[in-house]
């Protein structure tokens, strides 16, 4: 019965979301949150917010991907009123999105403590859901400030977050995460078709999710003014924002003043071998030499890479164009929540 409604409601939901997406010109209401969230938060661009509200119904609450997705645990699965703490990151609209949907997946109640910098989309789709079924009402609960003793934890954040729940809660049963980046294995052959769905694993979100492509892996010799200019049109993404835009003078300007050779796309900076991750506003691009100079990358820096995209390099990898358009199963950091959830319901 509780998978039934789940289903049910979240489903529904991305019929509703798709619907005001669709009809975003006119839609007064989702014009205001929309503004609202952009005002708080200058990344959040229109453009940035549809983006995502696009890929959570799509990916996320597609009625046959649910179905799949909590398929093989429908035997672990019982409505509970175990609360679990799911501490938000802010680096992207509706970040996590996904956290709350595995809790609620798992028949919990969510305590959700959203980001200062991303509180205004989540709790709009959380009174939706509500105008769908009213059972969800008490199902999710928003605080302002972080619960003193709780027993489950789910947090996203930078790796001092991360340090600071594993202090903060040493009793609780934790799921805490760092920050980690995504690089692109490039052969020197990619297509037009390729690099412009490459800018996109790149320069959507302004490049500030663990998902995002911050890194390429080219081979030695390739031009990388040519690289830029192919990249550029994919970047128009990356104007509306003013904090980007003062990120990408300022890295410029730093460049400049430390003599550091680097080629301007005209809204990003590529930098030969910058630090992994770089800042943001600025592509590191890493010169390989043959199949062993993508492997030792990977490995000296496999604790800090999410994902890698170019799927023709090894199996396993992601195509280009979707590295931000993950499945309900692509888990952040590998690890498969919804399970980490049942084994403390069930097992603990």
């Amino acid at each position: 019965m509780y998978l039934d409604v789940f289903i049910e409601s979240f489903s529904l939901l991305a019929e509703r979301l798709v619907y005001m997406i669709d009809d975003r010109e006119s839609n007064k209401v989702l014009q205001r949150v929309v503004e609202k969230t952009f005002k708080c938060n200058n990344l959040f661009t229109p453009q940035m917010q549809y983006e995502s509200l696009r890929a959570i119904a799509e990916q996320y609450l597609d009625k046959h991907a649910l179905k799949e997705w909590i398929f093989k645990y429908k035997d672990f699965i019982i409505e509970s009123e175990q609360e679990v703490l799911v501490v938000m990151a802010g680096n992207l609209p509706l970040v996590g999105f996904h956290d709350l949907l595995t809790v609620l997946a798992s028949g919990k109640r969510a305590v959700v403590k959203m980001s200062s910098s991303d509180n205004v989309l989540l709790p709009f789709i959380a009174q939706i859901l509500v105008d769908i079924d009213t059972y969800w009402q008490n199902r999710i609960k928003f605080v302002e400030k972080l619960p003193v003793d709780p027993a489950v934890v789910i947090a996203t954040g930078s790796d001092s977050t991360a340090h600071f729940f594993e202090n903060l809660y040493p009793k609780a049963r934790k799921l805490v995460r760092g920050s980690k980046s995504s690089i692109a294995v490039l052969k020197g052959s990619e297509s037009e078709m390729d690099i412009s769905l490459l800018s996109r694993d790149m320069f959507l979100y302004f490049g500030m999710g663990c998902r995002s492509v911050s890194t390429l892996l080219v081979p030695e010799g390739t031009d990388i003014g040519s690289l830029a200019q192919r990249l550029e049109a994919g970047s128009k993404i990356l104007s509306g924002s003013q904090s980007y835009s003062n990120s990408y003078r300022y890295q410029k300007a730093l460049s400049l003043m430390n003599g550091e050779c680097v080629v301007d796309g005209g809204l990003f900076l590529i930098k030969i071998n910058s630090a992994f991750p770089p800042p943001m506003s600025v592509v590191s691009v890493v010169e390989y030499k043959g199949k062993e100079g993508i492997d030792d990358f990977l490995l000296k820096n496999q604790d800090k890479i999410q994902c890698v995209v170019n799927h023709e390099y090894k199996d396993g990898f992601i195509s280009f164009g979707n590295s931000q358009l993950p499945a309900l199963e692509e888990y952040a950091d590998g690890v498969n929540s919804l399970a980490f959830l049942l084994k403390i319901i069930n097992f603990a």
